[in-house]
């Protein structure tokens, strides 16, 4: 599980004021920066931090951030007798991919007990870019555990009869809020396997809760396998039966159907969603129609909801807000 360890944003705006008033622009007080160098990538080892000995020095400590102002989230911040810090697996696994920045200082603590003194040094970035297990599309579910997507949802309609003269009706509009989650997911030779709870959507099997990639497909609707980069084939809102468009990360997919259709009686579904790679579903809508206006009877029904993406999240990082 990936997770900041993260210090109030107090001490943020506070590192960098003691950055801003101690630093060492002569350099002689300072530690040099050693490892790694300004813009290194790590791929999948935590990295190592190397600075350089001061004679006065009482301390270091060493400070990582998520901004190169650093008054962003504080993600590392140690005292130190040593000029040497590796990051943990633990702590680097907290890490989403992106780029971070870090410095050190050389610190004295005066023998009159006065306030401590720091002496920063630059400040440099480096990038972690861990890989996906599989190089696979993530169009339908991103890999591994605690991602969240929540949605508002409205759902509306309506319900008529009239039977020998009786008329009940009954309409519905509101608007809810629900979430998505994974809870497991399990790799094998075959491909991966997610478990999803929560809100139910359209492409998602109702019948288990998985979602699945095998091999170079996904299966949905739990039964049909597609490509993960299908060629464009219908359209994203197609005549009768499925329609799959696929446009750069995103894909669209539509699905209408028509079960009966005759002078007197109509029933369809309309089915709609939008997918942005590595984020999941951000808009899905549907809609059902069931009309008869056969003799002696008269009956409407229209049941439609739409889902649209609020927030997108893993562990306690937000990806993505609208």
């Amino acid at each position: 599980m990936k997770k900041y360890y993260k210090l109030a944003l107090i001490f943020g705006v506070l590192a960098f004021v003691i950055i801003a008033c101690n630093r060492d622009d002569e350099g002689t007080n300072a530690p040099d920066l050693i490892e790694p160098a300004d813009g290194a990538v790590f791929n999948s080892e935590p990295p190592t931090f190397i600075w350089g000995s001061q004679p006065f020095a009482d301390g270091y400590t060493i400070v990582i951030n998520d901004d190169s102002s650093m008054t962003g989230d504080t993600i590392i911040s140690e005292d130190l007798s040593d000029t040497t810090y590796t990051m943990s697996a633990s702590e680097f696994e907290g890490l989403e991919n992106g780029t971070y920045y870090w410095t050190a200082a050389a610190y004295d603590d005066p023998a009159d007990g006065s306030a401590r003194l720091y002496y920063w040094e630059e400040v440099r970035s480096f990038i972690v870019e861990e890989p996906a297990p599989f190089d696979l599309d993530t169009t339908y579910f991103p890999f591994g555990m605690d991602y969240e997507w929540v949605y508002e949802v409205r759902r509306w309609g309506h319900k008529s009869w009239n039977f020998n003269g009786s008329d009940p009706y009954e309409e519905w509009d509101y608007f809810d809020t629900v979430s998505i989650r994974i809870t497991d997911s399990v790799v094998t030779a075959e491909g991966w396997t997610f478990t999803v709870e929560g809100g139910r959507f359209l492409d998602v099997n109702h019948y288990d809760d998985k979602a699945r990639i095998r091999g170079e497909k996904i299966e949905i609707f739990g039964w049909l396998e597609i490509e993960l980069e299908p060629e464009p084939t219908g359209t994203s809102m197609p005549g009768e039966g499925l329609g799959i468009v696929y446009e750069e990360d995103t894909l669209y997919m539509g699905f209408l159907f028509d079960m009966y259709s005759d002078e007197h009686h109509n029933e369809e579904w309309d089915d709609f969603t939008r997918r942005i790679k590595g984020m999941g579903v951000v808009k899905q809508e549907a809609r059902y129609h069931d009309w008869d206006m056969r003799i002696g009877m008269e009956k409407s029904n229209l049941s439609m909801s739409e889902y649209e993406l609020l927030s997108f999240s893993k562990g306690n990082k937000t990806v993505w807000r609208r």
